[in-house]
């Protein structure tokens, strides 16, 4: 997706910003673990699903996306694209089982499996993601 800017973008819900943050979680951990962001990363995920935090980790998500705009990389998406994408499917296939966040009070994800059978993971909060 080309650069686009996120600024201005504020969340819907907790439940949908956590949504966006579980289905990053990889991306913002390569990101902080090659950049000075480590430690506050680490610091984050032992705070991982509390609501005081979660400004935290979407400004991290906006730091990571902002220092990919300045240096010419190619943005992933923009966050109202991936409240779209993760919390109603927008790239769902018919017909295949929809998976929800183990913490389901705490997170809007919808997911499908990734082969047959075996449950998406939930990085943010550590366990498989269960059927709807």
């Amino acid at each position: 997706m080309p650069n686009q800017d996120d600024s201005g973008e504020h969340p819907r819900t907790s439940s949908e910003s956590w949504a966006v943050i579980c289905d990053e979680y990889p991306d913002l951990q390569r990101w902080a673990y090659r950049t000075e962001q480590r430690r506050h990363f680490i610091e984050l995920r032992a705070r991982a699903g509390q609501d005081e935090a979660l400004g935290d980790w979407l400004a991290l998500r906006e730091e990571m996306r902002r220092r990919e705009r300045s240096e010419g990389d190619v943005v992933k998406e923009t966050l109202a694209h991936a409240y779209e994408r993760v919390v109603n499917g927008a790239d769902s296939l018919p017909d295949t089982e929809i998976y929800v966040c183990p913490e389901q009070r705490k997170c809007a994800r919808r997911a499908q499996a990734d082969a047959p059978g075996e449950p998406p993971r939930c990085d943010l909060f550590g366990s498989p993601m269960k059927p709807a």
